[in-house]
């Protein structure tokens, strides 16, 4: 499994942490990348929507993947969720704890000997492709290269800049900050992405 690992993202603390307790959240995974590694603003869900995924059923026994697909049909959820759970579902090959998978387990109920309910599971191909909208050729089809399109992505690279500004002032940057932020940008680059450079 080490050989599918690379880079922040392949981190258990990652994927643990953008996860639900026992279920991913593609969702949770397409914010953090979009907020903090492409700095961009994803509003919350308006009030009233339903937000809860559905379960899997006997006679429905879908992946997660497809049980979100409800994401993207409905318009009021859609224009945001095209946003996230793309990218999530690139990193669906990493269980809810951070751990490789190659089938997703699904369990549910069903009825059991003497109607005491039993539980049944049903492993399913994973789909892991993923795509990160906005950016150049941003499909990709296995997690490790996920890494790759934001590291070459300008977005991305200054993104990280606007980051450590914001540590280390321990504020966003302002209109008055914009030089700064461009110049160590600048120089962020032409070291190669170093980030001693950077600090």
């Amino acid at each position: 499994a080490a050989a599918h690992r690379a880079g922040l993202l392949g981190h258990g603390s990652f994927l643990a942490s953008n996860a639900g307790p026992v279920e991913t959240s593609p969702t949770a995974r397409g914010i953090f990348i979009r907020e903090q590694l492409l700095c961009q603003h994803v509003p919350n869900p308006p009030p009233g929507v339903n937000t809860q995924v559905p379960e899997p059923t006997a006679e429905r026994p879908l992946a997660r993947r497809q049980r979100m697909q409800a994401h993207v049909e409905n318009p009021t959820c859609a224009s945001c969720h095209r946003l996230m759970d793309p990218i999530g579902f690139g990193l669906e090959n990493y269980d809810a704890v951070g751990k490789w998978r190659d089938q997703e387990a699904i369990e549910f109920e069903v009825p059991g000997p003497r109607g005491r309910p039993t539980t049944k599971t049903v492993s399913l191909p994973i789909d892991g492709k993923g795509e990160i909208a906005g950016l150049t050729n941003a499909s990709f089809s296995e997690p490790r290269s996920i890494g790759r399109l934001l590291a070459d992505s300008r977005a991305c690279q200054e993104c990280v800049v606007k980051q450590v500004f914001r540590y280390a002032f321990g504020r966003v940057e302002t209109p008055a900050d914009r030089e700064a932020v461009k110049t160590v940008s600048t120089a962020f680059r032409e070291s190669g992405f170093k980030f001693k450079e950077l600090l």
